[in-house]
């Protein structure tokens, strides 16, 4: 874990710390005001600071981001409502008890997601943060490029996904199914888009659509109510490994537009040109 994200999970466990202090004041002066000093109906300050920060929007996704906001707000109002009556009604305190946890469990999310992301492991799939991608993939074309052997890969994208927690759940899901095809050597990386790429060692790209085939009997077998979208690919060590990548999140963005769920073959025919096949065509 670098020097920078050992301090931020530090914020982030003192945030909680101090919350969970001040909560406990604030409840004690909710219920028995006589025997407590009034104090603060607002968040901590370091909570504002530390989401504020920008080397926070550096390293969360802004949908979690928005997410965190969005509940310290609810918390704040159900702290306002919960101080309108003396004591707090009941379902006031409930509203404020619940909101709390969830915006502790937010924080909590935050500090595990960094201390994951130090060790090189994407919390939701268990496979490799993206990060790890690029330098693995290019040891992978060396070797290629000295011994000849096979090597395929699959940028694999879910089609829909309404909410976060649908999509996180659809993640879940299809990491569930493709580690039932992977073996020991191959890889899997969670892209920051949420793009999967899967490195194919000693594979063609026939085996690359073999095992596209498989993942899709498996999410068939578990009644998966989502669909995918991917692009099967069989770099050679000569290729711009950064345009090869972005080529096939640039042709998954056109499967979108037709409605998803296809499995495409991509075929570098020249630096200018490519070539795109159905997989239903082969």
């Amino acid at each position: 874990m670098t020097e920078e994200k050992a301090l931020t999970v530090g914020q982030i466990t003192e945030i909680i710390e101090a919350c969970h202090i001040w909560y406990s004041e604030l409840i004690t002066y909710f219920f028995y005001p006589e025997d407590s000093t009034k104090t603060s109906f607002k968040i901590p300050a370091a909570y504002n600071e530390w989401i504020e920060d920008p080397s926070i929007r550096a390293a969360f996704q802004k949908i979690f981001l928005d997410e965190v906001r969005i509940s310290a707000e609810e918390f704040s109002t159900s702290i306002e409502k919960a101080n309108s009556s003396n004591p707090p009604l009941k379902e006031d305190f409930t509203r404020l008890t619940a909101s709390y946890n969830h915006f502790i469990f937010l924080l909590n999310q935050a500090q595990n997601e960094l201390i994951l992301s130090g060790t090189g492991i994407d919390k939701i799939t268990g496979f490799k943060v993206g990060a790890l991608m690029m330098p693995e993939i290019k040891r992978e074309m060396d070797r290629r490029g000295r011994r000849g052997n096979p090597f395929s890969m699959a940028m694999i994208r879910l089609d829909k996904g309404e909410t976060k927690e649908d999509y996180d759940f659809q993640l879940r899901a299809i990491s569930t199914a493709l580690r039932h095809g992977l073996r020991s050597f191959d890889d899997v990386y969670r892209l920051d888009n949420n793009d999967l790429v899967v490195a194919l060692k000693h594979a063609d790209i026939k085996g690359g659509f073999r095992f596209i085939e498989r993942l899709q009997l498996e999410l068939k077998t578990m009644q998966a109510t989502f669909t995918f979208s991917s692009c099967v690919a069989e770099p050679d060590p000569s290729d711009d490994l950064h345009l090869f990548m972005k080529n096939l999140s640039d042709d998954l963005n056109q499967i979108a537009k037709s409605g998803g769920g296809q499995t495409m073959k991509y075929e570098e025919l020249s630096p200018l040109q490519r070539f795109v096949t159905n997989m239903k065509d082969q």
